[in-house]
């Protein structure tokens, strides 16, 4: 075989994660792609098939699938591997053969090494924890950065998910979270002055009010011209209201304090919650990240006729990796609802993000509280056993940091 003849034949093996399989295929540009198939595999290597194909502009003559892999057993893997080099190379005699020993399992892994070593024969590993492509064959051989690869579709995609309708897409959305950044900001800087340390205060009384009276199940004003009455307000509140009716969130008097008015259901939505997820989005922008959305809703690939949508608060994508964020600015106080923010969060970074995921639940309010019984819950804890970053109250203020720790070295670490 001619070493210096350009043309190569990648051999890849199928597996959960395709990223594995992705990143040294798009790195290195073979002509031709064969993918490997255990019985167990055949829906992630149509999968590989059809992304390669989408997103990578390979065309369907350059990709093979070759089934029958068998899923266990060192000597019949052997033996598979030994009968595909052989037909490769006698259909592909002018292609270079290059194994990627990334994909499938590690008994599989050893056993197409094994067979696959030749002085003829590159063989690349992924090393996605320092975002290098190493050459295992021939030895000697300096290890190469892997390309950005993918974006927020294209690595849903890879999972086997579809992005559907982005918020931060649309032109409108983007043009109000813009006009308001400086409030929104405003919001975080005074955090611990709108909401208490027990996750009470004037802001949750009157996102109770908003979710509670002025929205309805459609996210619509129940009665546009309704005053809404708060339970109290004390002198330093009016600071924020009139920050608030300057921006046009509300209507608001000092003659008459305990009112208030929402102009728009959009008004409502935002003081309701979304200025949370539109600081963070602000603050992802401000790092310089490689891609970022917010409000985007994602559906199941393989289930998208039964219409079932997840919706994230915002996602981004920096060097092939995958951060998902939550966004909460109510209480988290009942076990009930702390177990299905953090089931919904992990759940969501298992199937839609894999191994390249990093999570992190972002809540305006305390989620670590005591009970009236004096018991201590300890929901951050909770978060954690399943991975899962909280970034709490007065902390929320160091988004930048972690999100910039996060781009620099491929997972969280938050800042006490």
């Amino acid at each position: 075989m001619n070493q210096s003849n350009p043309l190569t034949l990648m051999v890849c093996i199928a597996s959960a994660q395709s990223a594995a399989n992705i990143l040294p295929v798009v790195a290195r540009r073979p002509e031709r792609v064969v993918i490997i198939q255990s019985e167990k595999m055949a829906r992630q290597a149509n999968e590989l098939k059809y992304w390669l194909n989408r997103y990578a502009d390979y065309q369907p003559e350059q990709l093979e699938i070759h089934d029958g892999l068998p899923d266990s057993g060192i000597s019949q893997l052997a033996e598979y591997a030994l009968d595909l080099r052989g037909a490769l190379e006698e259909s592909w005699p002018e292609y270079r053969l290059i194994l990627n020993a990334t994909g499938g399992n590690k008994l599989m892994a050893l056993a197409f090494v094994d067979v696959f070593r030749d002085d003829n024969i590159e063989i690349i590993y992924t090393d996605t924890d320092h975002d290098i492509l190493e050459v295992i064959e021939p030895k000697d051989q300096p290890a190469e950065p892997i390309p950005a690869v993918f974006n927020i579709p294209s690595y849903l995609a890879s999972q086997g998910y579809l992005a559907r309708k982005t918020d931060s897409d649309d032109e409108q959305w983007c043009a109000n979270a813009l006009r308001r950044k400086a409030l929104t900001k405003w919001l975080v800087e005074h955090i611990d002055s709108l909401i208490k340390n027990d996750g009470s205060g004037f802001l949750p009384q009157i996102n109770g009010i908003i979710h509670r009276d002025v929205l309805d199940q459609n996210q619509q004003l129940r009665s546009p011209k309704d005053y809404q009455q708060l339970r109290y307000v004390i002198s330093r509140d009016h600071q924020v209201l009139r920050r608030l009716t300057d921006e046009g969130i509300i209507a608001w008097t000092a003659d008459d304090a305990q009112k208030i008015q929402f102009p728009s259901a959009e008004a409502a939505q935002y003081l309701g919650g979304r200025w949370l997820e539109e600081y963070a989005w602000h603050i992802a922008r401000d790092t310089g990240a490689e891609h970022i959305a917010a409000g985007m809703d994602i559906t199941d690939a393989q289930q998208r006729k039964d219409g079932v949508r997840n919706e994230l608060d915002m996602v981004m994508v920096h060097n092939n990796r995958l951060l998902l964020v939550e966004c909460k600015t109510g209480q988290i106080q009942k076990e009930q609802r702390d177990s299905e923010v953090i089931y919904k969060l992990d759940s969501l970074a298992n199937h839609a993000g894999g191994l390249y995921c990093e999570r992190l639940l972002v809540s305006a309010a305390p989620v670590d509280h005591q009970r009236k019984n004096g018991q201590k819950v300890k929901v951050s804890a909770r978060a954690r056993s399943y991975d899962i970053d909280v970034l709490q109250y007065q902390g929320v203020k160091k988004l930048r940091e972690v999100l910039l720790n996060w781009m620099n070295a491929g997972r969280l670490t938050i800042p006490d």
